[in-house]
C-alpha cells in the first residue's frame, strides 16, 4: 500500500462531533459544576465507540431469562461436591 502524502486525515478537532458528544461539551461549558462529569462521560462515550469499531463479533440481544436457563443447565453438568453437614444436600440439579 502506498501512502499518499498529499492526502492527510482531518484532525479530530476538524471533524464534526457526534451530537451526544457536542451536547455534553456544551453542558460542561454552560454549567461548570457539571464540567468534570460531562468530560468523564465524553471520554467514556469515545472509548466505547473506539472499542465497538474494533470488534468483529456483533453483539447479541439475548433475553436474561434465556441466559439464566442455559447457565443453570450447564451448572447441573458439572460434578457436584459432596454435601456437608452444615449445607445439607445440594438441590436443583
Amino acid at each position: 500500500m502506498v501512502h499518499n502524502s498529499g492526502m492527510t486525515r482531518p484532525r479530530t478537532a476538524d471533524r464534526a462531533l457526534p451530537r451526544d458528544i457536542a451536547e455534553l461539551r456544551e453542558l460542561g461549558a454552560r454549567q461548570p459544576d457539571l464540567a468534570a462529569a460531562a468530560a468523564l462521560h465524553v471520554e467514556l462515550a469515545m472509548l466505547v465507540r473506539r472499542v465497538e469499531s474494533r470488534l468483529t463479533t456483533p453483539t447479541l440481544d439475548v433475553p436474561t431469562e434465556l441466559l439464566q436457563a442455559r447457565l443453570a443447565r450447564r451448572a447441573c453438568r458439572w460434578p457436584q461436591p459432596a454435601s456437608s453437614p452444615s449445607t445439607g444436600p445440594r438441590s436443583g440439579c
